[in-house]
């Protein structure tokens, strides 16, 4: 069971895998905008938990929270490598 979650985490999956792009394209479109990466980080985490809660209200979509992960996971691992080669220079 948990190599099964691992392989899931580890975009297992086509379906994670477009999460995971889709969060890092969302990502790089609000960080050249806005110009922050938090506000960047945090319109990706609203959108992807945001996408889930629509999916699990509508009967025709299915919900993961392993969905919502893999749409966060990329943009999270970007903030923290800019906020600590930020803190570096």
């Amino acid at each position: 069971m948990i190599e099964k979650l691992l392989t899931k985490m580890a975009f297992g999956t086509n379906d994670k895998l477009m999460h995971a792009v889709y969060g890092a394209v969302i990502y790089l479109i609000v960080l050249a905008t806005a110009g922050s990466t938090l506000v960047a980080l945090a319109v990706v985490t609203t959108v992807g938990i945001g996408k889930e809660i629509y999916d699990s209200k509508h009967p025709n979509h299915t919900a993961d929270v392993l969905d919502a992960i893999a749409t966060i996971t990329i943009p999270a691992i970007v903030t923290g490598m800019l906020m600590l080669m930020k803190g570096i220079y």
